[in-house]
């Protein structure tokens, strides 16, 4: 399993090519599927601030992942 900070790098030169990270899930990017991990940090994001983790299977970001992702 690839690391968080991969994918982030991933999503940050996307993001640089193309100026958004409107990706649908199934979407890849340079051979991987960029699309669903952008689509499960969303979920992430969700569980973390909106519905306060009542999710539990989908986790939580942390506060460096989140101001990371918000840099983008």
């Amino acid at each position: 399993m690839k690391e968080w900070e991969y994918w982030y790098k991933l999503a940050e030169d996307y993001y640089k090519e193309y100026g958004n990270l409107d990706l649908g899930v199934k979407e890849t990017y340079k051979d991987e599927n960029l699309g669903q991990w952008i689509s499960y940090q969303r979920k992430k994001y969700k569980n973390t601030y909106i519905r306060h983790g009542k999710n539990k299977n989908t986790g939580k970001l942390t506060d460096n992942q989140t101001k990371l992702l918000e840099d983008i």
